[in-house]
């Protein structure tokens, strides 16, 4: 007895037409499947890594050292830091916590010669790398530090010229804080930000802050400027009071040699010697 059981199948083979529309389709034999392609709905959120990191500065979370600025007669401001981000950050500070130091020993970085304004900003960068946050701060240290004699720079019509020579003062703070501590950006930064503020009021002081602190860039345009102003700049007191170093490179300028493409053979020339 045959018990087995026969199928038949029939196989039709279907073509995959291209598609006749904008919206994509694929036909199979007689029923159309239709696919529409659609933005996908997830929503990534924004980053929060900068908020984050400087909350831990502003509250103090987990800290594991103090920042003290002691600058002039001005109250002590402390800041609640932490070692392992401006150790990072900036090879200064990571030497001061990690040699046998006071710091390393006391958790308490004192710090007499930056204004606590500067300071501020310095630290909320290192946390940030962010510029916009140093102009902030900035912005609101000088606001609350100038509120009490806003009233009167208005009425004596000096309060535009008042904040602006703040503006100076502050950005020229944060250089030399960028200097100490090595923070080569914001030095940067802060240089580009004096070379938009020159007038011949400044011209002599910001060229010494340059050739101080090593602002190529801005000892440049100082005596560009300098030497295009030259009537006005040389009558003021402080281009009389200007380092003989200073004086020298204004002249060479002037002069038409560049100083700082000259400095070096100067030097090889004295080591020859």
């Amino acid at each position: 007895v045959d018990d087995s059981i026969t199928f038949k199948v029939e196989v039709e083979e279907s073509v995959v037409f291209s598609h006749p529309s904008a919206v994509p389709q694929i036909r199979l034999g007689k029923a159309d499947v239709t696919f529409e392609q659609k933005t996908p709905s997830v929503e990534v959120p924004p980053s929060t890594l900068q908020a984050d990191l400087l909350s831990l500065l502003t509250e103090g979370r987990h800290s594991d050292v103090t920042i003290e600025a002691v600058y002039g007669e001005a109250a002590p401001v402390t800041f609640s830091a932490h070692t392992n981000i401006l150790s990072q950050r900036s090879d200064v500070f990571a030497a001061a916590f990690s040699h046998e130091m006071r710091e390393s020993a006391t958790r308490t970085l004192t710090v007499t010669d930056v204004p606590p304004p500067a300071l501020k900003a310095l630290l909320h960068f290192l946390y940030t790398d962010d510029f916009d946050e140093v102009q902030k701060v900035l912005r609101e240290e000088g606001s609350s530090g100038g509120s009490s004699s806003s009233s009167g720079a208005a009425a004596s019509g000096g309060a535009s010229s008042g904040a602006a020579e703040q503006s100076i003062a502050q950005l020229q703070a944060v250089l030399a804080a960028a200097h100490k501590y090595g923070v080569l950006r914001l030095l940067r930064w802060a240089e580009g930000q004096l070379c938009d503020k020159l007038s011949c009021e400044m011209a002599c002081s910001l060229l010494s802050l340059a050739h101080v602190y090593g602002a190529t860039e801005l000892e440049r345009n100082c005596l560009a400027f300098m030497k295009a102003n030259m009537a006005q700049v040389v009558k003021r007191a402080d281009f009389a009071a200007l380092a003989p170093e200073a004086l020298v490179k204004f002249h060479m300028h002037c002069a038409g040699v560049d100083p700082a493409e000259e400095e070096p053979g100067r030097k090889r020339k004295r080591d020859d010697e």
